[in-house]
């Protein structure tokens, strides 16, 4: 995983998770972007909460990577804002593979500006939701113990699971 990011906190946060793999976001321009895909060869681009700088999922899309945008939300009045007229301009919403939005408001708006209903499921805000994402790995890891499995095994589980 390589995360790249232009805000100050989310680069320290990044970094503590993944040293040596953060670096600052490319300028939103075809030609940095495309370096930087055949430099990290990514099999998907994943952008958090919307899409500021679209350059990055155009190319991805011209490219054949996957493009997922995760937390999003589309608050009303946002095809307004400068950044949101740019994406909505080169149909960002239409180039997305997968959309999990904050509520189902939001996925309204993003159908309403061309992403297929199909591509998208409601998550909630993965900000917040954080707790509980923790306390289910609590439990996974109970349950390990539990059935005496070991952590460096893979295991595969099949069943129909939500978030």
């Amino acid at each position: 995983m390589v995360i790249s990011t232009n805000e100050p906190s989310s680069f320290q946060a990044a970094h503590a998770l993944a040293p040596g793999r953060v670096f600052d976001e490319p300028w939103d321009l075809p030609r940095p972007t495309r370096r930087v895909f055949r430099a990290v060869r990514p099999r998907a681009v994943i952008v958090v909460e919307h899409p500021q700088n679209p350059i990055r999922l155009v190319e991805a899309r011209r490219h054949g990577i996957r493009t997922l945008l995760i937390s999003a939300d589309f608050p009303p009045g946002w095809e307004r804002l400068p950044f949101m007229r740019r994406a909505l301009a080169l149909q960002v919403p239409q180039a997305l593979d997968a959309i999990a939005v904050k509520t189902e408001d939001d996925a309204e708006q993003y159908v309403r500006w061309g992403a297929p209903r199909s591509c998208i499921e409601v998550v909630g805000d993965l900000k917040y939701d954080l707790e509980s994402v923790e306390r289910r790995a609590q439990r996974a890891e109970l349950l390990r113990a539990q059935f005496c499995i070991d952590p460096s095994q893979r295991w595969l589980v099949g069943g129909s699971v939500h978030l």
